[in-house]
């Protein structure tokens, strides 16, 4: 068929694949959730207009996703980047929706010294996550970086992730604080496996095993549960042990 009778069919509203319709249906949705929540890094569970948007998304970027034909596919890819050209990254989507909400924030006034932990957006605690990304600049990928400099965000002094000495009479937090410390400064994270066991040295020359991964845990728990001291709050968000 020629184009042009292509084109005018199309005018009249003919439908030459119903499974293009429902795409252009679900474009139409990506739309509206974009517009509330000014990103399509959606949960898996969210949903809007009685269209279960994050599952879709979900199917869209696995391999195959968008259709088995590569114009096809490409054309769909398309018109998702057009909409938000981060809908499907390469890292994290929580980190994508937290960077999107900070990105937003700060667009609409907001300054970082006003986004502190606690301050949230759709469910998400936007300040908590800006705290946290200093310490774990070393841990991202380079076009996270790239979009968290956009935003005035800078990595931590490298002097902050260096253990400190320890007192030979620490509490057992210090202790546990001392052991994260050492491990992000020789692995360069805190990704810490539960099994693992990170020994330290007091001043005495004592040692000190500690389970970090258990510690670190509970720590992510205990925050949540708002059962952290302010200072061990503070403290645990700086080293970006809550991440």
């Amino acid at each position: 068929m020629a184009d042009w009778r292509t084109e005018l069919l199309a005018e009249e509203g003919f439908v030459f694949d119903p499974r293009d319709q429902a795409f252009t249906e679900f474009v139409d949705v990506c739309a509206l959730y974009f517009a509330e929540h000014h990103t399509l890094a959606a949960p898996r569970e969210a949903a809007i207009a009685g269209v279960a948007v994050g599952e879709r998304l979900h199917q869209a970027r696995k391999p195959g996703g968008l259709g088995k034909k590569s114009a096809r596919a490409e054309a769909r890819r398309e018109r998702l980047e057009a909409i938000d050209p981060d809908w499907n990254p390469a890292w994290s989507l929580s980190w994508q929706r937290h960077y999107a909400k900070a990105r937003w924030l700060l667009s609409q006034g907001a300054t970082l010294a006003e986004l502190q932990p606690g301050v949230s957006l759709g469910g998400d605690d936007i300040g908590t996550w800006l705290a946290e990304q200093p310490a774990v600049w070393n841990t991202l990928e380079e076009g996270q970086q790239q979009r968290l400099t956009e935003l005035g965000v800078r990595p931590a002094a490298t002097a902050a992730l260096t253990a400190p000495t320890m007192p030979a009479g620490a509490t057992r937090w210090e202790i546990n604080l001392a052991a994260a410390r050492q491990f992000k400064t020789r692995e360069g994270h805190l990704r810490v496996p539960r099994d693992h066991i990170e020994t330290v040295t007091d001043n005495d020359g004592r040692e000190h095993p500690i389970r970090l991964g258990v510690f670190r845990s509970n720590a992510r728990t205990r925050h949540k549960k708002q059962k952290l001291t302010p200072d061990q709050s503070r403290e645990a968000h700086e080293l970006g042990l809550l991440v």
